[in-house]
């Protein structure tokens, strides 16, 4: 071996070391190579931990040669364990020598901020040389896109926009809108309409997919955000479920089950049900990966709503006992509700959402309620009658629609910040540019 050259600039221990290794590797397995001179990489751009935000071009300038030829260049984006991100391009039998004068853009909107590299790899016959360049790529910010009023319009439902001081017309659809949830990433938004399960663009609301199920009146569903799947539960038991390209499955069938909610976390499925036969009530939990059911537990008190709130083995069940709004937790890992409190308004309980932040707030008879996790009150709120609240990230601000309109309310729910009249709002969907 009389040359073995390998560029690296700022590269990690853990980097270095693996690639090192590889390399001596190979040189050590070819101790009867003709050639053993290796191609030569020389970086002229970018500039050492140049920083690049999302949209731009990385512009890569880098003098390549070789003493008998070059039969691959190959140019990556990667991180300190190797893994590649964006495009990458490739040059074939390029003779001795090259200047590559290329450019990578920047166009994962998801792609994490941090050090990254420019890999260029260069391969004679029987050589292979890489050299490395360290940048910094900034992630796009997420950016609230349009928020969407639902309007009952009988027999057709409105999709309104929400603007800094109206509600506006957008769109009508001939449907009768039972719940709907919003893709972001891909694009897609989901409706649920009686027997059918919509799919639509989520920026135009251009249908995309529809899918029919004449036995099937659809309740409820969800939106899982860590694998880009809908869930959707029938009035006959099926839970539904629409991949991130809108193709549908019947994810499980439980028969006479009404599925009555559908709460997704990170790896179960939460379903509440009612035997339509014997009206009794249970909380059912299924593998999300594989749809298997794992355990249920009888629900003996008036469930209105079951809260993920960032533990999945203690979700928070939501309620009436004996006239009085109450809050529990159910175990997943014993399969059972533990400790029963009484929140510190003690009348019934219409109604919960969840507020961000581990946070959730409660609907009683006489006004909202904003709640920690841990079912510690935070805050006593306005007196107001949601059909539904939904929870901005961005903002922290809440977004409560009914009858008379939209109320945008502060992260506890302790005041008004502004007010959209309109007629039969029945849901807000808010749509992010990712």
């Amino acid at each position: 071996m009389k040359a073995l050259y390998y560029a690296i600039n700022r590269i990690t221990p853990i980097v270095w070391l693996t690639t090192c290794l590889s390399v001596l590797f190979s040189v050590g397995c070819k101790k009867e190579n003709s050639d053993s001179t290796f191609p030569m990489i020389t970086f002229q751009l970018p500039n050492l931990e140049s920083s690049y935000q999302h949209g731009e071009d990385i512009f890569i300038k880098a003098q390549i040669t070789d003493d008998v030829g070059i039969e691959i260049i190959r140019i990556q984006i990667t991180n300190e364990l190797n893994q590649s991100f964006l495009h990458q391009i490739e040059f074939n039998d390029v003779g001795k020598q090259m200047t590559v004068d290329a450019f990578i853009t920047h166009d994962d909107l998801y792609l994490n901020s941090g050090n990254y590299f420019v890999k260029i790899t260069a391969k004679d016959s029987e050589n292979e040389t890489i050299a490395f360049r360290e940048i910094q790529l900034i992630e796009k910010p997420t950016e609230l896109k349009r928020i969407y009023v639902v309007r009952d319009l009988g027999g057709s439902t409105g999709f309104d926009t929400l603007s800094s001081s109206a509600v506006l017309p957008y769109v009508n659809l001939p449907i009768n809108y039972t719940a709907g949830q919003v893709n972001a990433r891909d694009n897609l938004l989901l409706l649920c309409n009686d027997d059918r399960l919509l799919v639509h663009n989520a920026n135009s609301l251009d249908p995309i997919l529809e899918y029919h199920n004449n036995t099937s009146t659809l309740l409820c569903n969800t939106f899982d955000e860590t694998q880009r799947k809908f869930y959707s539960g029938t009035v006959d038991g099926y839970i539904f479920k629409t991949d991130e390209h809108g193709i549908n499955s019947t994810f499980t069938f439980l028969p006479n089950q009404r599925v009555l909610q559908l709460v997704a976390t990170d790896n179960f499925i939460f379903a509440y049900l009612q035997n339509f036969i014997q009206t009794e009530r249970m909380i059912a939990v299924f593998q999300k990966s594989t749809g298997a059911f794992l355990q249920s537990i009888q629900v003996d008190f008036d469930l209105k709503k079951l809260i993920f709130t960032g533990n999945e083995n203690m979700l928070v069940a939501i309620g009436n006992e004996s006239g009085e709004g109450v809050l529990k937790y159910y175990n997943r890992s014993t399969n059972f509700f533990n400790s029963i409190f009484t929140p510190y308004n003690h009348s019934s309980i219409n109604g919960a959402w969840p507020a961000g932040n581990n946070h959730f707030i409660v609907k009683h008879n006489d006004g909202l309620i904003a709640y920690t996790s841990n079912l510690q009150m935070q805050a006593t709120g306005i007196n107001l009658d949601p059909v539904t609240l939904v929870h901005e990230r961005l903002s922290g601000l809440n977004y409560v629609a009914n009858e008379n309109g939209v109320y945008v309310l502060n992260t506890n729910a302790t005041q008004q910040i502004s007010f959209y009249p309109s007629s039969n709002c029945k849901d807000v969907l808010l749509l992010y540019n990712k």
